[in-house]
């Protein structure tokens, strides 16, 4: 199929020749490979379900006692898992407001064994704790208050200091 020659009806120069031109057919462009597949929005929230039903049930068949619904250990993990979630869901949403949120999955985790630790009673540590007393402070230093006075303290850079740098006033 032979195309005829195509004439600019003002200047009338050739704007395409049919012996010269050649129809490109357009390639296929390859869509990137994701890392992680797209689910549908209730997959999650069942997975951590199911994943808290079996720990529950865990613990419920490990120590029999008179009630059958008596959880031991299993309430703590549980909680830990459904906080975790609610925050990574809501900084999945927000990612801007990530300096935030990773302090506060730092010190919800301290809280977490803080609690784990006094459930059993007042132990003679400090603040009445056992364990968790390093675990908790090494969380609260290194995951929430450093982050926070680093984030508070940032100076940001004014585009008269880009300025100054790329011209090589500095």
């Amino acid at each position: 199929m032979e195309q005829e020659e195509e004439i600019c009806s003002k200047c009338g120069t050739i704007l395409r020749d049919s012996k010269n031109s050649y129809i490109v057919e357009s390639e296929k462009k390859e869509k990137p490979s994701k890392r992680f597949r797209r689910y549908k929005f209730w997959v999650t929230p069942l997975n951590i379900l199911f994943l808290c039903l079996f720990i529950a049930g865990i613990d419920m068949a490990i120590v029999p006692i008179d009630s059958p619904f008596h959880m031991h250990w299993a309430f703590w993990p549980i909680v830990g898992i459904i906080t975790i979630f609610l925050l990574a869901l809501i900084l999945s949403k927000r990612p801007e407001s990530f300096w935030v949120i990773a302090p506060l999955i730092f010190a919800n985790i301290a809280m977490l064994l803080y609690f784990i630790d006094r459930s059993y009673g007042e132990n003679d540590g400090i603040f009445g704790l056992d364990w968790s007393l390093i675990p908790v402070l090494a969380l609260l230093i290194f995951g929430f208050a450093i982050p926070v006075v680093s984030r508070l303290g940032y100076v940001k850079e004014t585009p008269e200091d880009k300025f100054k740098k790329m011209v090589g006033e500095e």
